[in-house]
């Protein structure tokens, strides 16, 4: 069973700062180059996963900051009128 799948809620669950820790953790594995290629493939798709999950959270977190901001910017405008 891979780390993701321990997560408690899954991999949809996992907050960024824990799938971005764990892909740290992937990558400096497989830099050491000291693996067998099974669990090399199997840390690669975790890692694929991972990727997908902190890309995810970062589109999310970039599109509240957009509404956020529109909306900052339209209050900002009806309070000078």
């Amino acid at each position: 069973m891979s780390q993701i799948d321990k997560q408690s809620g899954g991999e949809k669950e996992m907050r960024f700062e824990e799938a971005f820790k764990r892909l740290q953790e992937i990558v400096n594995s497989l830099e050491s180059g000291q693996m067998p290629l099974e669990d090399l493939l199997q840390k690669y798709e975790e890692g694929r996963r991972l990727l997908k999950i902190c890309d995810e959270k970062l589109n999310e977190a970039e599109q509240r900051i957009i509404v956020l901001s529109a909306k900052e910017e339209n209050s900002c405008g009806a309070k000078e009128n």
